[in-house]
C-alpha cells in the first residue's frame, strides 16, 4: 500500500520552515551541526533502512562511530574505500544518447547545500534505482559552501558506496556535473536585513534568492543554454517506488511544456500585492486575461483591488517539476517575469515564492489541456504525499 502523510497545514508549516532556515544559512551561517533530517520510515526502508541510526553503543568500532557522526552532520569524514573509482567525464554515459533521434535532450537539476548532503543521497539513490530515463546530465548548482574540490569528491565516493559501487553505480556518477552559483541581491536593493525586515527573515537572503533564481534565472542560466527539458528536484525529493515510464518521454512525446505532481496553496502572508499584481497585469494585457478565463484561473470574489489580500495563492509544488525551456523564454512570458522582478520587494522583502509565480505564468501563457502535464502516477514525496493518485499504467497509457 502507498504511504500516505496526512499533516495538518500548522505542522507542515512547521516542517516546511525548519528546512527553510537551513537553506537560508547558505548565505549567512555559522558552522553547526545540524540534526537528522526527518523522513518518514515508509518511504526510506525499502531502500536504506541503515539511514535511520540508534544511538552509539560503546562496543561500536571506530569506524561505526565515523559512519554513524557522517549521517548525523552530513559532512564528510575520510571515505575508508579501498578503491577510488575513476569518474572520466570523457566517458560519460550522455555521449552516448541518440540525441539527434530522439530531437531533444535533457538534465536533471538540483540545488543542495553542505548541510543538506545526507537527503541528496538519497534523493539521488531513488532516481537512480526507481526512474527509467536516459543517462542525461545531473546538474548540482551550488554555492560558495560546496566550493571545496574535496568536498564534491568526497560527496561522489561516498554516493558510490551508498549506491553499491560497480559499473553501473559509476556510470550514474559521472552524469553529475557541480555548476557553481553566483547570486547577488539587486544592487538597488539594501542589503541590510534589519533595513528590508523581509518575511522569512531568518532565512534570508538564501531563500529568496533561490525563490527568485526558480521564479525566473533558471530559464537564461548559461548551462542550460541548449536544453530542451529539465527535471527539478529538491535534495528532499524522493520518487520512491519503480516508475513505469520514462518522464521525460511521455513528457516530449505529449508535447508538453509544463509538468508537476501536486498544486498546494501559499499563504497570504507570504504573497503580499501578488493577486493585486496578476489582477492588474490580466486587465491590460486582453489575451492574458482571456486565456487564464480559458484555463479556469480561480480569482477571489470579489476581484477587486486591495480586497483580495487575505487569500492565499494557489501555487505549483514544484519541488517536482519539469520544463520545456523555450516555452518559458518567450518575449510574452520574459515581460510578465520581469515585471514581477522590477519591484526587488516583492521577491526579497515579501517572499514571494517560485511556485505561486511558476502558477500564474503557466494560467497566463500556456493551455492547461494541452502543454501540462500532472505526473499523478508518480509515487512522490517532499514533506508529505500530495496530489492527484493514478496508476502508473494508466498515466503512462494517457488514461488519466
Amino acid at each position: 500500500m502507498p504511504v500516505k502523510l496526512q499533516m495538518s497545514r500548522p505542522l507542515l508549516l512547521v516542517i516546511g520552515l525548519a528546512s527553510i532556515a537551513i537553506l537560508g544559512t547558505m548565505y549567512l551561517r555559522e558552522d553547526t551541526s545540524s540534526q537528522f533530517s526527518l523522513i518518514t520510515s515508509g518511504v526510506i526502508d525499502s531502500i536504506a533502512p541503515n539511514v535511520v541510526l540508534e544511538a552509539p553503543n560503546e562496543h561500536a568500532s571506530a569506524d561505526d562511530m565515523n559512519d554513524m557522526e557522517y549521517w548525523r552532520t552530513g559532512k564528510f569524514i575520510g571515505s575508508h574505500l579501498d578503491t577510488h573509482p575513476s569518474f572520466n567525464v570523457h566517458d560519460a554515459p550522455v555521449n552516448h544518447i541518440p540525441v539527434d533521434q530522439l530531437g531533444y535532450n535533457a538534465a536533471v537539476l538540483y540545488l543542495i547545500s553542505d548541510n543538506r548532503l545526507r537527503e541528496t543521497m538519497l534523493s539521488l539513490s531513488y532516481l537512480y534505482r526507481w526512474v527509467p530515463m536516459h543517462p542525461w546530465p545531473i546538474i548540482l548548482f551550488h554555492a560558495s559552501d560546496m566550493d571545496d574540490p574535496a568536498a564534491r569528491n568526497d560527496f561522489m565516493l561516498r554516493l558510490y558506496d551508498f549506491l553499491g559501487g560497480g559499473d553501473q553505480a559509476r556510470l550514474f556518477i559521472q552524469r553529475i556535473e557541480w555548476v557553481r552559483l553566483h547570486w547577488m541581491l539587486p544592487n538597488s536593493f539594501s542589503h541590510d536585513v534589519n533595513v528590508v525586515k523581509p518575511v522569512f527573515e531568518f532565512a534570508w537572503p538564501g531563500y529568496h534568492m533561490m525563490c527568485a533564481f526558480f521564479a525566473s534565472e533558471v530559464f537564461d542560466h548559461p548551462r542550460l543554454q541548449n536544453v530542451t527539458y529539465y527535471m527539478r528536484l529538491d535534495t528532499d525529493s524522493y520518487i520512491f517506488r519503480p516508475l513505469c515510464y520514462d518522464p521525460f518521454e511521455i513528457f516530449h512525446q505529449r508535447k508538453r511544456s509544463y509538468g508537476y505532481r501536486a498544486a498546494l496553496t501559499d499563504p497570504a502572508e507570504f504573497v503580499v500585492g501578488l493577486w493585486d499584481l496578476t489582477d492588474e497585469y490580466a486587465k491590460t494585457h486582453v489575451e492574458v486575461e482571456e486565456r487564464m478565463q480559458r484555463n479556469g484561473f480561480s480569482w477571489p470574489s470579489p476581484r477587486e483591488r486591495g480586497s483580495m489580500g487575505e487569500r492565499e495563492y494557489p501555487g505549483y509544488y514544484n519541488n517536482f517539476e519539469i520544463v520545456r525551456l523555450e516555452a518559458f523564454r518567450t518575449p510574452e512570458v520574459r515581460a510578465w517575469l520581469d515585471e514581477v522582478k522590477r519591484v526587488p520587494e516583492r521577491i526579497y522583502k515579501y517572499r514571494w515564492g517560485d511556485s505561486p509565480i511558476r502558477y500564474a505564468t503557466v494560467y497566463m501563457f500556456m493551455d492547461i489541456e494541452k502543454d501540462v502535464e500532472e505526473y499523478c502516477g508518480m509515487d512522490y514525496w517532499h514533506q508529505g504525499t500530495y496530489g492527484k493518485q493514478c496508476l502508473c499504467e494508466d498515466q503512462k497509457n494517457g488514461r488519466s
